[in-house]
């Protein structure tokens, strides 16, 4: 697995000097436009974004004239930041990140529900880098099995002092 995530890496290398010296549609290269593009619509509508859904109509005008795979169209900037930011402004911003930070702090305990549920809230914030978590059923819905599992413990009485200490 190590392996294939420095072949990645040095693949990304790459494709970013090739979007950079012949303008090619690369993976890389991609991803940067649309990042690219998601920073300029927030500029232009910094405080409250564009409005739910906007996304697509923004990529579909930056398309506009284009050949190849540049003129295609996507629905999301392939970061969740970038897709609230450019719906919803620096206020949307604001609130998915105090809900990701409000989230976190729901499993402070030590516990086996707790140190899961942490660890899905932080896979759920550094993924969202590069996907658009919040729209994936897949990372909600192991949240929701995290929440049901912490429920359920939580009302067990600890087994040993050491669980109760907060040790693992």
């Amino acid at each position: 697995m190590v392996r294939a995530i420095c072949e990645r890496v040095q693949y990304i290398a790459i494709e970013y000097r090739d979007y950079r010296e012949s303008s090619q549609p690369t993976s890389t290269g991609q991803r940067l436009e649309y990042w690219r593009v998601s920073i300029r619509a927030i500029a232009e509508a910094p405080l409250f974004g564009h409005g739910t859904g906007a996304t697509k109509l923004l990529f579909d005008r930056e398309a506009e004239g284009k050949s190849g795979a540049w003129a295609d169209s996507i629905r999301n900037p392939h970061n969740q930041t970038l897709s609230v930011a450019v719906q919803w402004g620096v206020l949307g911003c604001t609130i998915l990140y105090a809900m990701w930070y409000f989230h976190l702090n729901l499993f402070r305990e030590a516990s086996l529900a707790g140190w899961v549920g942490s660890i899905v809230v932080c896979q759920n914030f550094f993924s969202s880098l590069l996907i658009p978590t919040c729209s994936i059923f897949t990372r909600v819905g192991c949240t929701c099995w995290v929440w049901g599992a912490r429920a359920v413990f939580a009302n067990q009485p600890a087994s040993s002092g050491r669980a109760q200490r907060g040790v693992m």
